[in-house]
């Protein structure tokens, strides 16, 4: 159904997976990297990403956290309203993450994507997230599956959840610039770790969310998210069979301020556990 947007969208996160590969690793000043490389580096992306669809699909509405509109969605105490908005009074909305995981990027790390996402009246109907240093590619498509591609190693293969009990799973976690909610969630470290096999910080929402739709995490727990870092993984989780809510346990929406996604199994122990987060 949305099988031409999804391979554009493909084709997009691959390509601009090599404008930001050829700025990685290029600085070594860490001075430097909060207002030179990273931004260019996102700004390059994004306007390679907005320019490709806009020429295909003109009548489409595109947000990135690097446009005007991306902006004031960061910044606005009402976002949940104009988003809410914006997506309802257009048929297709794009919402574009063109390198989430900067802390990662500006310091080496391997572990950040391009994520562009597909929203039809308020929906996510398709996702895809990217991680070039890997050449890691999943994507999903409304009611089709979700799926994991990388070339490198020639695989290719649909995914789905690691259904396993709690003391078995790794749990993944990020609080994001978010100090409260860091205090917050350590208090919770020691309980967390009698019950699960391991705890791994995994900077870089929609990869970390990706992982537990391939089965590298059993679950993965944000406090601190946009929707950029969840437009595209929401599709490639659900097409998966994850279970999403946010941290209280309230239904799930590109315009929530956290999310906890899971294989299902694990979901309301880990509820339990976090209950009572105040945003």
């Amino acid at each position: 159904m949305f099988s031409e947007e999804l391979e554009l969208a493909k084709k997009l996160a691959m390509e601009a997976g090599k404008i930001v590969m050829d700025r990685f690793g290029s600085y070594k000043d860490m001075t430097t990297i909060p207002r030179s490389m990273v931004t260019d580096a996102d700004q390059e992306s994004s306007a390679y990403i907005i320019g490709e669809i806009s020429k295909c699909f003109p009548k489409h509405v595109v947000i990135s956290e690097e446009t005007e509109l991306g902006a004031k969605l960061n910044t606005t105490e009402s976002m949940k309203e104009v988003l809410a908005g914006y997506t309802s009074e257009h048929k297709y909305c794009w919402i574009v993450d063109p390198l989430d995981g900067t802390m990662n990027f500006a310091y080496g790390r391997p572990e950040f994507s391009i994520a562009i996402g597909l929203i039809r009246h308020g929906e996510p109907v398709a996702g895809v997230v990217y991680a070039p240093y890997d050449e890691d590619l999943y994507f999903a498509e409304k009611g089709a599956g979700s799926f994991f591609v990388n070339n490198r190693h020639n695989v290719r293969r649909k995914i789905t959840v690691l259904a396993c009990e709690l003391q078995n799973a790794i749990v993944a976690y990020d609080w994001g610039m978010n100090h409260d909610a860091m205090k917050y969630f350590v208090r919770k470290i020691p309980q967390l770790a009698e019950n699960a096999r391991g705890l791994r910080q995994q900077h870089g929402s929609a990869l970390g969310l990706c992982y537990v739709a391939n089965g590298r995490s059993s679950a993965y727990i944000d406090f601190d998210v946009k929707p950029w870092d969840i437009a595209a993984a929401l599709v490639i989780l659900k097409e998966a069979g994850a279970a999403m809510t946010d941290i209280n346990g309230k239904k799930i929406s590109i315009a929530s301020a956290n999310v906890m996604a899971s294989n299902g199994k694990i979901h309301n122990k880990l509820l339990t556990m976090l209950g009572g987060y105040n945003e």
